[in-house]
């Protein structure tokens, strides 16, 4: 009687291994492409983004639309439906068959847990197709049904059934001549590509090289030299700031120790979008007749480390002692200082850079923001100075309030960022600070507040 249940043994083991060897169940891919793990959304953009996707299944993946022309005839999505409407029909007549129903039933409905997924429609569309196998289970159904019912009707189709069968899988063979030269043009395109740079890395970089990449893939498996997966996939712990994007990951690799930095990067450099972490580059391959990578171009950097920590106090500090700093876009002194993600998206979460007499200064940011709240701690009692770090494409004003009480103003300028200090009466720092942009003021990129007493 229990050995049914052996199999569900399967869905409890890769989360047991996950949790000895990494220390949480979850797997980073759900860490990474999870929407209901991702912090950026709460509930309204969850339920938003799930129906899109929905949406797109239905109205392209499973009919062979855009992103699946390759494999299915246009319209399959009819002849899927028609099988979930047949398949308790199909069902009833049979003592065990209701059992077998709704095994069917339950994977064919996991058709729609990619919907959850930030995306789905990596690598041709791949979470998609381990649900398959019930779809042509539900149209045998719809053909088992029609032939049925058209063989007790007057005209008496006997073989109708088996010719709606054949015409569903005659229709999926005459995708087979295309989706087999995709197959050759994506191998083609990923030895032209990934296969190449792995080989440069073998041959050219030193053996004690960390190679940062963002898509795996033939550079780990063919370089031959330690990697460093700046999504989290294969490297444990950079799942979550990969989700918080660029900006994060800048404060985060400030945070790593020197050792544990990768020292070249093989990536697409759109997808990085960390450029003050990214030096000299030696090398690229581009191919532009493909559909299956990442981007068109991908390059090997030098890592650069130089303005790791550039951004770490202001340009002219004031006068007193430091007590305090928020620095935004760093996850852990976010999480330390209650800072409001509020209406935040992960690809507002920027690098800011300023070049100015004495060099070149980067600090993470969070751009597009209208409101911000947080709490610094400082002295009991004690009046303070914060300093506020900020950058905006016009000039804005933005107004300073702790407790609900307005208590300074000041002019974020349209060129690099600003610096701006606002004095803060004594209290201000025993409750939340926030920063408001009024009106019709253009928002700000913050990146970092200091308190000083």
């Amino acid at each position: 009687m229990l050995l049914p249940l052996l199999p569900v043994l399967g869905t409890v083991l890769q989360p047991m291994l996950n949790l000895l060897l990494a220390g949480h169940a979850s797997s980073s891919t759900t860490a990474v492409k999870w929407l209901p793990a991702n912090p950026y959304y709460d509930a309204g953009r969850l339920l938003t983004a799930t129906m899109g996707n929905v949406r797109l299944l239905f109205g392209d993946v499973l009919d062979g639309g855009d992103w699946t022309s390759v494999f299915l005839p246009e319209g399959f999505v009819v002849p899927l439906l028609l099988g979930a409407a047949a398949r308790p029909l199909a069902a009833r007549p049979r003592a065990r068959a209701p059992w077998h129903a709704g095994v069917v039933a339950v994977v064919a409905l996991c058709t729609l847990l990619p919907c959850t997924y930030l995306s789905f429609l990596w690598n041709r569309v791949r979470y998609v197709w381990p649900f398959a196998g019930a779809w042509f289970v539900l149209i045998a159904c719809f053909a088992r049904e029609a032939g049925e019912l058209a063989r007790r009707s007057r005209l008496r189709l006997a073989h109708l059934g088996p010719v709606l069968g054949g015409c569903v899988v005659g229709a999926l063979l005459t995708r087979l001549p295309v989706a087999l030269r995709d197959l050759a043009t994506s191998a083609r395109a990923i030895d032209r590509q990934q296969v190449t740079l792995a080989e440069w890395v073998r041959a050219n970089l030193p053996d004690d090289a960390r190679v940062g990449v963002n898509d795996t893939g033939a550079i780990a498996y063919l370089g031959e030299r330690s990697t460093f997966d700046v999504v989290g996939l294969t490297t444990e712990g950079e799942a979550p700031y990969w989700v918080a994007g660029p900006g994060a990951r800048f404060e985060h690799y400030e945070r790593l120790p020197p050792e544990r930095r990768p020292t070249h990067f093989v990536v697409y450099p759109h997808w990085m979008a960390c450029p003050p972490v990214l030096g000299r580059e030696l090398t690229q391959a581009t191919v532009t007749e493909q559909s299956i990578l990442g981007g068109p171009t991908m390059v090997v950097h030098e890592a650069r480390w130089d303005l790791i920590g550039s951004g770490d106090l202001p340009g002219a500090p004031p006068p007193g002692k430091l007590v305090d700093e928020l620095d935004v876009a760093d996850l852990d002194s976010e999480a330390t200082h209650r800072y409001q993600l509020l209406e935040a998206w992960d690809h507002e979460s920027v690098v800011l850079t300023l070049r100015g007499e004495e060099g070149t200064v980067a600090d993470g940011a969070r751009s597009n923001r209208r409101q911000e709240g947080f709490v610094l701690r400082g002295t009991a009692g004690v009046p303070g100075r914060l300093v506020i770090r900020a950058a905006s494409d016009l000039p804005t004003s933005i107004e300073v309030r702790t407790g609900g009480a307005f208590v300074g103003r000041a002019t974020i300028g349209a060129e690099g960022w600003t610096e701006a200090t606002i004095e803060l009466p004594a209290g201000a720092t025993e409750r939340a600070l926030e920063i408001d942009v009024p009106g019709e003021e253009p928002p700000i990129a913050a990146a970092h507040y200091w308190l000083y007493e």
